[in-house]
């Protein structure tokens, strides 16, 4: 009986010691992913075309030039801990901004980025300062008015047609051209999504983000209310700038077997966990005649077998205690178990 309870408390001790080093080693395992942020500018459901007629809310109009930026990205985790994507860049209405990023692994929650530049000394800098190619070097139509002024936010030029009947055609310009640090807007676009990977398999993921050009306009009448420069019409200015918060949409998607791989996660059952001897893996998702690898933390092969009915037993005796992952023939990635 001592000899049980010996051996008993042994492996407890075994357990414990494992636990204790769970985070650090899982640490080492997730390596996150590859995110791919795609920022979009659509007008009433597609992309926006320049010089192109539309109507918003009753009024035809054409944009010549948008343009708007974007600046402190952050990836919001399912615990409230938030994932810096450093950078400051320039959207432009015509031209899809793809950013590539690496995200940490986790569950997330949000995504949540500034339009407008929030830190006082980068929005009164000087744009000549800034070689070619910088979103804050100098652009063509401009977007900095002054050292005083600071950088346009969101700039939008066109036209606009301002009969009742909208049979004039479009002559009268529309100009919106916000700025200043009261014109910054926080965009938060709740969406659940997972990033999962490897230090061999980065996950592989994409995110569009769209602007839906005629939700910034969502109760102004554009046939009055058509020209704000921010400090000569600042209730417009305002107007439009509380509706940019609601006027961008997000998507997210997987571009590789991370769906594949996070199924077979989520849905396989081993028993006992820990286990000392023999253990089960079961998973509907298994076919039959395929094979289960165990690998160690470093991606080594210590054990393998193969599937029967959904169904498979690992003889896990002779390995060394420690964590493990069981993983199934043509899927990424795989499920943890404890050796004791």
């Amino acid at each position: 009986q001592k000899f049980f309870k010996n051996k008993k408390a042994k492996n407890m001790k075994t357990i414990i010691s494992i636990l204790s080093i769970v985070a650090i080693n899982i640490a080492a395992f997730a390596h996150g992913g590859d995110l791919k942020l795609n920022f979009k500018t659509n007008m009433n459901g597609n992309a926006l075309q320049f010089n192109t007629e539309y109507t918003v809310g009753g009024a035809k109009i054409q944009a010549n030039f948008l343009g708007y930026y974007i600046t402190d990205i952050k990836l919001i985790k399912t615990d409230d801990t938030e994932k810096s994507l450093d950078g400051i860049y320039l959207v432009k209405g015509n031209e899809p901004l793809v950013i590539d990023k690496t995200a940490d692994a986790g569950d997330y929650k949000a995504i949540k980025f500034n339009v407008g530049i929030a830190d006082s000394l980068t929005n009164h800098g000087d744009p000549s300062l800034y070689s070619a190619g910088d979103p804050l070097a100098l652009q063509t139509p401009s977007m900095h008015w002054s050292w005083n002024s600071g950088y346009i936010f969101f700039r939008l030029d066109g036209l606009v047609d301002t009969s009742a009947n909208n049979q004039h055609g479009l002559t009268e310009s529309l100009t919106f051209h916000l700025g200043r640090l009261s014109s910054v807007r926080t965009v938060t676009i709740n969406e659940n999504f997972s990033i999962v990977g490897t230090h061999d398999n980065p996950g592989q993921y994409e995110a569009d983000i769209t602007l839906n050009v005629e939700e910034v306009f969502a109760g102004i009448d554009l046939k009055t209310d058509r020209v704000t420069m921010t400090m000569n019409n600042p209730t417009l200015a305002t107007e439009a700038c509380d509706n940019l918060p609601e006027a961008f949409e997000f998507s997210f998607r997987t571009t590789t077997g991370i769906a594949e791989r996070n199924s077979f996660q989520n849905n396989v059952k081993i028993f006992p966990n820990p286990a000392a001897n023999i253990i089960t893996v079961e998973a509907e998702i298994m076919e039959s005649n395929t094979t289960l690898t165990v690998t160690d933390l470093a991606g080594k092969v210590v054990a393998e077998t193969t599937v029967t009915n959904n169904k498979a037993q690992l003889d896990i005796s002779n390995i060394e205690s420690g964590i493990y992952f069981i993983k199934q023939a043509g899927k990424i990635g795989g499920a943890r178990f404890i050796k004791m």
